[in-house]
C-alpha cells in the first residue's frame, strides 16, 4: 500500500484466460474462449498482418466506410463493450436517435444502448478504433453493439457477425 496516497498499487495480475489480455488480437478482432482459433476478424474486416506471430496488429476494414447515405450497421450480440478510448454517452437518446447520430460523424464506428435492463433510453458512441471485443456468456450477452459497415458489406443475411480467422490455436 502507498502510505502517500492511501492506494494500493498494482504490481501484478494474472489473466484467468487469453482474452483477459487487454487488447490482446488489436482493433476489430473478438476473442472467445471457446473457439479455436480463439481471435477472429468482425464481419467487413480482414487481417491486417497475417504474417504476425501475435496477431496484435488486429483487423482492418476491407473497404472503407462511405460515410454518408451509403453506410448502415450490424448487430453484434454476446459480446462486451469494446474499450471507451474514444467515445459520447447521452442518458436520454432512443437507439434510433443514437444511429442517425453515429451517421452524421464520419469518426463514428459502433453505437449501442448502455442500459440492457430495465427498458431505458440511452446511447453510448464509440468513435475510432474498437479494441479489446470478445464474447461474453448470461446476463451480459444481452448488450447488443451496432458496428458501422458499407451498405454492401451488410448483405441479407440475419447473420449476427462474419468472423475470419485472425490467429492459429497454439
Amino acid at each position: 500500500m502507498n502510505e502517500k496516497k492511501d492506494k494500493w498499487n498494482l504490481v501484478f495480475t494474472i489473466p484467468q484466460d487469453l482474452c483477459d489480455n487487454y487488447g490482446r488480437y488489436g482493433p476489430y478482432g473478438i476473442c472467445s474462449t471457446d473457439k479455436t482459433p480463439t481471435c477472429e476478424c468482425l464481419k467487413g474486416f480482414a487481417p491486417k498482418a497475417q504474417q504476425e506471430w501475435d496477431w496484435s496488429s488486429g483487423c482492418a476494414r476491407i473497404r472503407p466506410l462511405n460515410c454518408g447515405d451509403g453506410d448502415g450497421f450490424i448487430g453484434l450480440s454476446g459480446v462486451k463493450f469494446p474499450d471507451m478510448l474514444k467515445f459520447w454517452l447521452n442518458t436520454s437518446m432512443t437507439i434510433g436517435e443514437c444511429q442517425a447520430e453515429c451517421l452524421k460523424n464520419c469518426n463514428c464506428t459502433a453505437y449501442a444502448n448502455p442500459y440492457i435492463t430495465g427498458g431505458r433510453s440511452g446511447c453510448l458512441i464509440w468513435y475510432g478504433d474498437l479494441i479489446d471485443i470478445r464474447e461474453v456468456y448470461g446476463a451480459d450477452s444481452m448488450q447488443i453493439v451496432y458496428i458501422r459497415l458499407r451498405v454492401s458489406e451488410l448483405g441479407t443475411s440475419k447473420q449476427n457477425k462474419l468472423l475470419f480467422p485472425l490467429c492459429r490455436s497454439a
